[in-house]
């Protein structure tokens, strides 16, 4: 079962003169936000203590169990106050970096099986455009698969909402889009009561450079829709900006260097540039080798490839000189990362609770005994080809749930402060192999997988939890991730033991629950737009 976390007042107290004056320093009790409908209602009625301090072997054992309705003693008389929605208490975490105020609180309430629908009167699903071409995708087109990823999705919702009714509408041809969606803004009627689906991550006109360009134009006609805004795609967008806020926040990130080879203030092509002083500039920054390189911006895995792993300055250079003549000069040169690669899953608001689902564990056991490069980049996204699509399996992870504590912090943390809305992936990779008891692996040929295996519960004391969750280093944060049948987030509900049609739900209610709360959309100025 996946896990509930409520982050209120993510924000530091001393410096912020926006603090809320709602949360102060004691312990809470707060009422969750009621939903716009019964279909949306989340049980919280089973509560437990995140206690990201665990500095007793009694008190660990007592909250071992994420989502176990036990908790510590000292809580007692809190958990006990009546129809209390949410507890809420008053720690930092261990990571003193962090620097942060956070309140943090789990419950075992989740999504009820199968999820309902909202109740969204007039359903708008936004897709890329395969009538164009798609830059990133294997021969820069769209392929069978792509078309039958969206037909699995349709198959969901059809039987929900009538197309023939007006219910549902589908808007794929962007040549038609800023006409569709500007005769909707002006109906009053129409714009107060529709739901936009978000689900154009190619980009406007598939251009991935315009896919903050698409929840912009949303937002100038008042529309109300799921996902990122534009502010968020546009940083997330940036490799090195996340990276950066992440270490400001104190969540563990590779060691690693930035190569600006697209730089107008100081243009110096790779090739100019040359290996020696290239290889000094990356080692200078304390990034050795093997290490890795991937653009500085992008989408889609676009410039990870096996080529990305480099072992010496000729490789590196030869690799930076690719991605340049590519248009993708500004580079990212981290450490190789050569442990289990983990994926965070997480649905919800900051204010009215985060859900994460199970993690993830990358399973590249049959990619190594290919000999080849155990990442996930390109060929893993668009070759079916390739072993890379065929031989990579995901498992759940067996993180303990001290560990798990800490990461689903800074995951937390980082949905609020990268603006984060309704759904979001964060993917970490170890330093270097972890011990065997926290590792997964594939069950042998001829035995059973069973995927809703429970995470091993085996006690850390604070510092130990800290250094191995020291050890799990950001790779990646995904606003709007992918939202394919058989993606990530799909793994991942399908081991909480829910369907892909649930999973869909799932984000459909927390997006529509959220827009609800806001008030409503002011009147666009659709008399000035020209279709």
């Amino acid at each position: 079962m996946g896990q509930r976390l409520l982050v209120l007042g993510v924000k530091d107290r001393a410096t912020d003169p926006d603090y809320p004056a709602w949360v102060s320093p004691s312990v809470q009790h707060v009422q969750l936000p009621q939903p716009a409908s019964a279909a949306v209602s989340v049980p919280t009625n089973q509560l437990a203590s995140l206690d990201l301090n665990e500095s007793s072997t009694e008190e660990n054992e007592s909250t071992s169990t994420l989502g176990s309705s036990a908790s510590t003693s000292d809580h007692e008389d809190d958990l006990a106050a009546p129809d209390s929605g949410v507890y809420l208490h008053d720690r930092l975490a261990p990571s003193q970096a962090m620097a942060l105020h956070l309140r943090l609180h789990l419950t075992t309430g989740a999504f009820p099986s199968p999820v309902p629908p909202p109740v969204i009167p007039h359903l708008i699903v936004l897709m890329g455009d395969p009538s164009l071409a798609c830059i990133g995708k294997l021969n820069d087109t769209w392929n069978a698969e792509d078309l039958a990823t969206r037909e699995k999705l349709y198959d969901v919702l059809r039987p929900l909402w009538n197309e023939t009714k007006g219910q549902l509408h589908i808007f794929e041809r962007h040549s038609k889009l800023l006409a569709e969606l500007g005769a909707i803004a002006a109906d009053p009627h129409l714009r107060e009561n529709v739901f936009v689906f978000n689900l154009c991550d190619e980009g406007f006109r598939n251009d991935a450079l315009q896919e903050l360009h698409v929840p912009a134009l949303l937002e100038l006609l008042q529309l109300l829709y799921s996902g990122a805004g534009p502010l968020s795609l546009g940083f997330c967008y940036d490799k090195g900006l996340v990276n950066s806020t992440a270490r400001a926040l104190g969540v563990p990130t590779p060691r690693e260097s930035y190569y600006l080879g697209n730089s107008l203030a100081a243009h110096v092509p790779p090739t100019e540039l040359g290996a020696a002083a290239l290889d000094w500039h990356v080692r200078a920054d304390g990034v050795t080798y093997p290490a890795f390189v991937k653009p500085m911006r992008g989408d889609n895995s676009l410039g990870i490839t096996v080529r990305s792993l480099v072992h010496d300055a000729a490789e590196l250079h030869a690799y930076v000189c690719d991605l340049f003549h590519q248009h993708l000069g500004d580079v990212i040169v981290q450490e190789y990362l050569s442990g289990p690669e983990f994926s965070v899953g997480v649905i919800g608001n900051p204010d009215s609770g985060l859900h994460f689902l199970p993690v993830l564990q990358v399973d590249y056991s049959a990619i190594e005994q290919r000999h080849l490069v155990p990442i996930l980049g390109f060929e893993s996204k668009w070759d079916p080809t390739s072993p890379y699509w065929n031989d990579i399996q995901f498992l759940r992870a067996k993180l303990p749930d001290s560990v798990l504590r800490l990461v689903f912090a800074r995951c937390a943390v980082l949905f609020e402060r990268l603006g984060c809305r309704d759904y979001a992936r964060f993917d970490f990779r170890a330093d270097a192999p972890l011990p065997t008891w926290c590792t997964a692996t594939r069950a042998p040929a001829g035995a059973a997988a069973v995927e809703g295996d429970q995470p091993v519960e085996k006690y850390l004391n604070a510092a130990e939890a800290e250094a191995l969750a020291g050890r799990i280093k950001l790779l990646e944060v995904n606003p709007n991730p992918g939202w394919c049948w058989d993606g990530k987030l799909a793994h991942m509900a399908r081991i909480e033991g829910k369907s892909y049609a649930d999973l869909v739900m799932m984000i459909l209610h927390v997006g529509w629950d959220r827009v609800r709360r806001q008030a409503p959309p002011a009147a666009p100025f659709v008399d000035e737009i020209d279709p």
